[in-house]
């Protein structure tokens, strides 16, 4: 027994844990010292004492924690998760889960200021105030508890020390010591304390007394297994911004101009698109269909009947008196007009179904109203009605207002049929058709209001009534001619479309290497040092921080992007070919959870399969992801050529936006590019340019490591901090660069660019100095590409009697040229960045390394052009060396570009030196001469291709179709799946885990067509499955698509339908487009199209990485019951023209049909074509 002993002062209540002297507690599994230094929390407080989220392992003779329900709850607005903070129902009181302690209300904004001050937490005081006064939370500290109370969920919980003769209670043998011999004036031995679990409110010192409680188990499940696939699909839907907060940067020049996007807001693209649609038959407007079609063939007929001065006035649209000479006339092809009737007929029902909303004038609505209630069967008056109609809205001034600034209805007519079912607006090109159509119709009825005035008392003569008629179809008045003539114009021409004194020296025998600017020397050797330390740091932010030195992979070598794309939300990185490359989409999301100690530092717990996360964990890192992107942005400004503006660095879209701007980041050969626009010419000529940038080898890597695994984390973690705020989500869908919850500023990368180059070079430089003085280091080492961004005539251009401008535009266009840039103007630009790489002593874009590969370790530097000695207007020396590589076939042109910005001395000098050059002697010409022209193929830098050498003879092209033979036996080209894993498939498609074949020949069908060895014939009954055979093969094939050809406009829509339904991608071709993107496996078409030059052409462009696997035809039979009247049925062995396998399905094709439908389609006989026919019975 334990003797008294001599009072003693009072020991303080020790909170810390001995490590020395306290047992070995039961802890939580924590990452290694490197991933704690990753995970450590934002306000730096230690992670070793909080909760497990693992079972907790109780010592010998303890028992094990029960499971009970969960005492942490948030308000039904979640607001509190975004705080990082949660009520504890049992306390009334909040909890800071990062923390693991009690914070009292008041408390909170300092302890967020004080415990995490990194952590940019949205807190709101006045919520606070109102959470405060609904949940009823306590404002003081609570009293002790009784002792071994059920455990506080959320607490801080630790294995201490138990006083023997009261409930007291310390971390470490030597302060349970004190107090024994302090309160109880008794000495006991380590072993004769108890131990059991403690917990304490907080730290502060009203609530830092441990007390004894009953564990609960602190189990953490693993969420559903949908639940990241649930998650990204929130992710990815578009939130529904206001114009307002949309960035103008974001926004095509033709979008601005027009403001319709304001008028977008609040209206549902598919209402708008209703509104529009031509009536069928049945449907209450369907009588305009026949009376429009005959108001406009009399209006169309009447122009024969109006003498030449009429239609010449009629035809001049400006105020002057010397009409048009050119009359207004009739078509070349009179079933041109049919396009012009739809369209009228398509404002008409606008405007009568939008009548309530349009605001009319009270004789528009008599109008209206008339027209509604005309005789159907009486061509003559439904003909006058609709004459009235289109005069009323076309002879009145419609003034905008404050609540209504597009009253016109025929300007509102053209915005619905701008829009897209995804929000977005078409492109200029697609527009000014419409305004030819609308202004040739609007014409038409001026006339026909002519002829109509001849029958009046007295009887007016034509010339009379069109010149009354002159204001409402000329510009310069207010007029809805005026104003789509205008737009017209602006459209057209979107579509088709300044020295400082010196203030710094070059400093003598440094070989150009050395500058001094304000008193300070800038040289190559300090800004060298300055871009490989920032590369250091941040590969070292992505991989050990960001990506917690987990080796997550991507074969970077083999990415592709499909230039030609310009669909809203593509990139890169959606690309359909690299998926496989670049991994699951949530990868590191999913490495997180899978990860015990990154899952504890992460996640607080889940409920119901779904995970609640800890927002100050997901705060500090997507702080540090912020600071990645500010890297980023800083080499990319420093390092990759000529620098941007900032507004057009900060603002660069990461895919292409609804707003019509493409993507920033592309693969251009070999090159990882960032496609900059340039908005200075904008003001003058109402368009964009771009211009190419080249990333160093490592700064790419990094990007494509950084939009690939990192971004969508970034967006997870924005979700949790932002809940359903739309402008921070698509802030992270939009935005190349993120910073936290709002776009980069200047200053943001001005402060960034100061601190890296004040540490480095000695001088603090933001923007606007950095582009002083690296413009003459680039201009003796790297040359520049301003001569490439004037709209220079070329000698071919010329040739051909346009610009080289619309000679890019127009005619030839490749994937290269769908930059917007010419297509010969790509490579100059790019070898100008690549330049500037290796005068920095990078490793060069246009290689595609690996992370490793490209770093700045693994530069070999070569000969580096040095500047001239004699410094003139023109740097002759950076001249010379584009012309090197520009060759002989280039030098007329680019002596044409010459005289524009070089005096005669100084083209004489270069031409000379040029001279020289190209006339030094056999043995100082490279040892390996290159090939014959004819064998050379062409690249970005080779423009002589097809000059000096006949191209080979092209095969006639014939008028009848090849006589085409049976298909040959088709071989797999990968692993065929089992049937267990197309059973799976099948009922991933179906979203039914329990889902079985439906019959014995629905299984057949798609191990048949996974096998891709013969042909097949799929004959199974209506409502059997044939749809979802094909979208399981497809669902299975990686890089192929099948065509669905559809004999009848219903299946096409059915097919539509049934995918959609089941969330499977498709794409429906467009013959006015003739593209095939490849994007989704499965393309429908209608079959009337597929003989046409437009399949014919989409097919053999698409994309080398893609493949056209498989012809479908839906309904089959109908190619012999419809072929007597059809003349397209006789023409499907024409698609025999493409090795690809051949899926027919029906419900109804008897056996004795297969013979005509083998001869119909080309079939092989025999077994060569498989039949897959349902059993009888």
């Amino acid at each position: 027994m334990a003797a008294p002993l001599p009072t003693i002062p009072e020991a303080e209540n020790m909170p810390a844990v001995s490590a020395q002297n306290s047992p070995t507690p039961p802890s939580p599994r924590t990452p290694s010292p490197k991933a704690m230094s990753i995970v450590q929390s934002p306000g730096q407080a230690s992670n070793t004492s909080r909760m497990s989220v693992d079972p907790a392992i109780p010592p010998p003779g303890v028992a094990a924690p029960s499971e009970i329900s969960s005492q942490l709850y948030d308000v039904a607005n979640g607001v509190l998760t975004t705080w990082g903070f949660l009520i504890n129902r049992r306390l009334k009181a909040l909890i800071c889960m990062s923390c693991c302690c009690m914070v009292l209300p008041s408390s909170l904004p300092s302890h967020l200021v004080r415990q995490h001050p990194g952590a940019h937490i949205p807190f709101n005081k006045h919520t606070l105030e109102e959470i405060v006064e609904q949940e009823g939370l306590l404002s003081d500290w609570p009293a002790l508890p009784l002792p071994d109370v059920l455990e506080y969920e959320g607490l801080e919980r630790r294995w201490g020390f138990k006083c023997p003769q009261c409930p007291a209670m310390y971390s470490n043998d030597k302060s349970i010591t004190v107090h024994a011999i302090s309160e109880h004036k008794t000495r006991y031995e380590s072993e004769e304390f108890g131990k059991a679990w403690m917990q304490r409110f907080s730290q502060h010192h009203q609530g830092k007394t441990w007390f004894s409680v009953t564990p609960r188990s602190v189990q953490l499940h693993s969420p559903s297994a949908d639940y990241l696939l649930a998650v990204r699909q929130e992710l990815d839907a578009r939130p529904a911004l206001s114009v307002s907060d949309v960035d103008h940067r974001h926004i095509s020049p033709w979008h601005i101009t027009t403001r319709w996007l304001e008028y977008l807001e609040g209206r549902d693209p598919r209402v708008m698109q209703a509104l529009i649609q031509v009536p069928k038959d049945g449907e209450p407007l369907f009588f305009l269909v026949a009376g429009v079609r005959h108001y406009m063939e009399a209006a169309y007929n009447l122009i024969q009947q109006s003498s030449e001065v009429c239609l010449q006035i009629l035809n001049t649209d400006t105020q002057i008196e010397d009409y048009n000479h050119h009359p207004f006339g009739r078509h070349q092809l009179d079933d041109t007009l049919r396009a012009y009737i739809r369209l009228v007929l398509q404002l008409l029902c606008f405007v009568l179904r939008a009548e309530a909303d349009l605001n009319l004038p009270t004789e528009v609505r008599a109008c209206l109203t008339a027209l509604s209630q005309c005789d159907s069967h009486n061509s003559d008056d439904l003909t006058l009605a609709i004459h009235e109609l289109l005069l009323s809205l076309w002879t009145r001034e419609w003034t905008p207002s404050q609540a209504n600034q597009f009253p016109d209805p025929t300007l509102q007519f053209v915005i619905h049929t701008q829009v897209n079912g995804d929000r977005s607006l078409k492109k200029p090109e697609d527009v000014t058709g419409i305004f030819a159509k609308l202004v040739y119709g609007m014409r038409l009825t001026f006339l026909y209001e002519c002829h109509q005035r001849l029958q009046a008392e007295p009887h007016p003569s034509l010339v009379v009534s069109i010149r009354a008629l002159r204001p409402w179809f000329t510009k310069g008045y207010e007029s809805t001619f005026h104003t789509l003539r205008s737009l017209q114009h602006r459209a057209s021409s979107i579509v088709m479309s300044t020295q400082n004194e010196p203030n710094m020296v070059w400093k003598d025998k440094t070989g150009f290497t050395t500058l001094i600017y304000l008193g300070h020397e800038i040289s190559l050797n300090g800004l060298r040092k300055c871009q490989r330390a920032m590369e250091d740091a941040t590969i070292s932010l992505l991989t050990d921080t960001l990506l917690f030195g987990h080796p997550f992979s991507i074969d970077i070598t083999r990415l592709k992007d499909d230039m030609g794309n310009k669909s809203p939300g593509y990139s890169l990185f959606s690309d359909r070919v690299n998926q496989d490359i670049l991994g699951p989409v949530d990868q590191l999301a999913d490495y997180i959870l899978k990860t015990p100690a990154l899952r504890q530092h992460f996640v607080l717990f889940v409920r119901d399969g779904k995970v609640v996360w800890n927002a100050m964990a997901m705060s500090a890192w997507l702080n540090t992801f912020a600071r990645l992107n500010l890297l980023c942005l800083v080499q990319a400004e420093m390092n990759c050529g000529a620098p941007g503006r900032t507004t057009e660095l900060t603002a660069m879209p990461t895919a292409n936006t609804l707003g019509g701007m493409l993507r920033a980041l592309r693969i251009i050969d070999n090159h990882v590019v960032l496609m900059r626009t340039y908005h200075k010419m904008h003001a003058a000529q109402g368009l964009d340019r771009v211009i190419p940038h080249s990333l160093n080898a490592a700064l790419a890597a990094i990007f494509i490591y950084k939009e690939a695994i990192c971004r969508p984390f970034a967006q997870l973690c924005a979700s949790v901090l932002y809940p359903g705020d739309a402008r921070v989500k698509s802030l992270y869908q939009d935005f190349l660069f993120i910073n936290y919850d709002k776009p980069f500023i200047g200053d943001d990368l001005s402060a960034e660019m100061k601190v890296w180059t004040g540490k480095h070079m000695g001088i603090e430089l933001g923007i606007q100095k950095w582009r002083q003085c690296s413009t003459p280091l680039r201009r003796k080492h790297a040359g520049l590409e301003e001569m490439w961004l004037e709209d220079q005539d070329t000698v071919d251009a010329a040739q051909a009697g346009h610009s080289h401008r619309v000679d890019h535009l127009r005619y030839g266009v490749t994937d290269l040229s769908a930059t917007g840039m010419a297509e010969d103007y790509i490579g100059p630009f790019l070898k100008t960045s690549v330049m500037w790489h290796k005068v920095l002593h990078l490793v060069p874009g246009g290689q595609l390394l690996s992370l490793d590969a490209a770093r700045y370790k693994h530069f070999r530097a070569g000969p580096v052009h040095q500047g001239n000695a004699v410094h003139t207007g023109l740097d002759t020396a950076a001249v010379i060396q584009a012309l090197k590589a520009e060759l002989e076939p280039r030098l007329s042109s680019i002596e044409q570009r010459l005289e524009a910005v070089a005096t005669k001395h100084d083209i004489t000098s270069i031409f000379k030196e040029l001279k020289d050059m190209l006339a030094r002697p056999q043995d100082a010409a490279p040892a390996h001469p290159p090939p014959a022209p004819a064998q050379r193929p062409a690249t970005l830098e080779d423009h002589s291709e097809g000059l000096y050498y006949d191209p080979p003879e092209q095969e006639p092209v014939h008028s009848e179709p090849p006589q085409l033979a049976a298909p040959p036996a088709m071989s797999a080209e990968q692993t065929l799946p089992t049937e267990a894993e197309a059973l799976q498939a099948l009922r991933q498609v179906l979203k039914k885990p329990d889902a079985q074949w439906s019959n014995e020949g629905q299984k057949l069908a798609v191990m048949s067509g996974l096998e891709w060895k013969k042909d097949t014939v799929v004959i199974l009954p209506t409502g059997s499955g044939k749809s979802a055979v094909i979208a399981t093969i497809a669902f299975l094939e990686k890089l192929k698509v099948t065509a669905v050809l559809c004999p009848l406009r219903s299946l096409l829509g059915d097919w539509k339908r049934r995918l959609t339904a089941l969330q499977l991608p498709f794409e429906v071709f467009d013959p006015q487009k003739a593209t095939i993107s490849g994007q989704a496996s499965i393309v429908l078409v209608s079959l009337d199209v597929t003989p046409g030059a437009a399949w014919r052409q989409a097919v053999r462009s698409m994309r080398p990485e893609i493949k056209l696997n498989r012809y479908v035809v839906d309904e089959a039979h109908l190619i012999i019951t419809e072929s007597s009247y059809r003349e397209v049925m006789h023409r499907v062995k024409e698609l025999r023209e493409i090795p690809t396998q051949l899926f027919l399905l029906s419900a109804t094709i008897p056996p004795a049909a297969l013979s005509p439908l083998r001869d119909m389609f080309n079939l092989a006989d025999g077994d060569n074509t498989r039949i897959i026919r349902a059993a009888l019975g």
